[in-house]
């Protein structure tokens, strides 16, 4: 699936699409969630459980996502799902991730997650 999403998924935006530049530059936007995944072992052991009080346990898994966004089109154009138990901010995550496929006019929007995107 990762690989026909690599191959396939590609920015749409035109120069008519409202939003989708700042002059020259294509606006793209970094954004992420946190999503449940049911309660199996498998899950548990792929995405983990989010950090609860001592002596109790989240209901489910979850998966983190944080996702490279056509602001224009609101499209994906790329992500990753870093584990959940590690700060973002110490993550070895950086912008050259979510820039290598990219054209060199591109203007990225970060917040919230601007300290993931720290060279």
């Amino acid at each position: 699936m990762s690989q026909l999403f690599e191959i396939v998924v590609r920015p749409l935006a035109t120069a008519e699409t409202l939003g989708a530049f700042l002059g020259e530059l294509r606006v793209m936007a970094v954004d992420g969630t946190v999503l449940d995944v049911p309660d199996s072992e498998a899950n548990a052991r792929a995405f983990g459980y989010p950090g609860t009080r001592p002596g109790t346990k989240a209901a489910f898994p979850k998966v983190r996502l944080v996702l490279l966004v056509e602001a224009g089109t609101h499209l994906i154009v790329d992500a990753i799902i870093p584990e959940l138990s590690k700060n973002l901010a110490q993550s070895s995550y950086s912008k050259n991730h979510f820039i290598k496929e990219l054209e060199l006019n591109v203007s990225i929007l970060t917040s919230p997650f601007s300290t993931l995107l720290r060279a």
